[in-house]
């Protein structure tokens, strides 16, 4: 076995304490860690890391690398590329920028993306499961991911991350718990009754359509007026998302409350929803999207 020259403290305050394998190092919170065999180098790089270490997080990498902050405008503007040519919806580009920001309060905007390690996404998991219900973790998890899989991919970052195994999402078990525990959303027919008789007209058509055709409100929300056709009693309104066509009957009950809403349908606010069957009693659309004005953008888009 090599034996290696045994070190001398440079003075009687130094930090560090020589370590059999020849480097200088230091036990911090039950954890061994080296700092290399130069005496002012393993100074320094301990006085750069000793915040972190005696925090408990993994120390940054402090050299050249792309900072959190780079990596998620660069994603966001991909997004919103798609989101101009029609290939992404409002609604999705909205959650990416959530789970940036969310990534970004909780690592620091300058942290260098290929610094983070298993440990530090246990701890973000850890932090999301105590904020919220596991519906939004299983989202949560699989958008953050998403982005950093998104760096990788377009050789933002010359690595995959490592997220370790404890940042999965919730098992099918424990959704289906979740779910049973949350109890029942089914509205039975007599609740129905009762709601659109209490119902606006607008909101009485809107209720009728979603039970008679199984839209839910984004699809109330998008719905175009050409897609109605109360001559032939039908609504031809593919999925937005996936472009599936869809095409369905409508009941007379349900035609007659889209021809009262139609024909006090308020004057839009904004040119570009005059298309939609649906607006409120303010004129604009029911489902905010994430427009220009919307966001507070520091840099690009954080």
């Amino acid at each position: 076995m090599k034996r290696h020259k045994k070190l001398k403290k440079p003075h009687a305050d130094f930090p560090l304490f020589p370590h059999a394998s020849g480097q200088w190092a230091k036990k911090v919170l039950g954890h061994l860690h080296y700092f290399g065999t130069d005496p002012d180098a393993a100074l320094n790089k301990w006085l750069a890391e000793k915040d972190e270490l005696l925090a408990g997080h993994r120390p940054r990498d402090h050299g050249e690398g792309l900072k959190l902050m780079d990596l998620c405008n660069k994603f966001l503007t991909s997004k919103k590329n798609k989101l101009a040519a029609g290939e992404l919806a409002s609604r999705t580009w909205g959650d990416y920028f959530r789970i940036c920001e969310t990534i970004l309060d909780f690592f620091g905007k300058d942290r260098r993306v290929l610094s983070l390690g298993p440990d530090d996404f246990e701890r973000f998991r850890a932090k999301l499961a105590a904020s919220y219900g596991v519906v939004t973790i299983a989202s949560a998890v699989l958008r953050a991911r998403v982005v950093f899989k998104w760096g990788f991919d377009n050789e933002h970052i010359d690595r995959p991350v490592r997220f370790g195994t404890a940042f999965d999402r919730p098992s099918r078990k424990v959704m289906r718990r979740a779910k049973r525990e949350g109890g029942s959303r089914v509205f039975e027919a007599d609740e129905i009754r009762r709601l659109i008789d209490a119902a606006h007209p607008r909101l009485k058509a809107m209720i009728l359509i979603g039970i008679n055709c199984g839209f839910g409100q984004s699809d109330l929300a998008n719905l175009p007026l050409d897609a109605i056709d109360l001559a032939g009693a039908v609504i031809n309104f593919p999925r937005p998302k996936t472009e599936i066509v869809r095409r369905c009957p409508l009941w007379k009950e349900t035609c007659d409350a889209i021809s009262d809403t139609l024909a006090d349908r308020p004057r839009p606010q904004d040119p570009a929803d005059r298309h939609l069957a649906f607006l409120t009693r303010g004129g604009v659309k029911w489902v905010r999207e994430y427009r220009k004005g919307d966001v507070i953008y520091f840099g690009d888009y954080i």
